[in-house]
């Protein structure tokens, strides 16, 4: 049943959804790529990009389109689609429009003493990717 709920859903997606989920995917393995070759310090903080002309209506649509095709896409690519790697990769799409965001880094005690790493990314005041970081403590940036 699972398969062709899939298969019926996926045949009235749109030409511009279809182009999303693609750029998600080539966005996603760029992301993974440059996780490999990135420091720690390099992962936070705002990407900020020249001032775009776009409407803050065409901003707010690229961010619903990002915040959708990406976790989609992130949870089917044959590599670790992470909450890091999610977040590096919307990031990177948004700098393209010329949409600043930001990485948060954050981490919660769970039950038996451990530590739940989490990524999320923000534009503005949005969560774009990352779900719901509530409990998650969000690491201090050093300056």
């Amino acid at each position: 049943m699972g398969l062709g709920r899939d298969l019926r859903r996926a045949r009235s997606l749109s030409f511009r959804t279809w182009a999303d989920l693609a750029t998600a995917t080539a966005e996603l393995g760029f992301a993974r790529i440059r996780l490999a070759k990135l420091a720690a310090g390099e992962l936070t903080g705002n990407k900020l990009i020249a001032a775009s002309q776009k409407s803050v209506l065409d901003h707010e649509r690229t961010i619903d389109r990002v915040a959708f095709a990406i976790p989609r896409m992130g949870a089917r690519v044959p590599w670790k689609g992470t909450c890091l790697v999610q977040a590096l990769a919307a990031q990177h799409w948004l700098g393209r429009r010329g949409i600043a965001s930001e990485i948060v880094l954050g981490a919660r005690k769970t039950g038996d003493k451990r530590i739940d790493a989490h990524a999320w990314l923000k534009a503005g005041d949005r969560i774009v990717v990352g779900g719901d970081p509530s409990g998650y403590q969000p690491f201090n940036r050093r300056s």
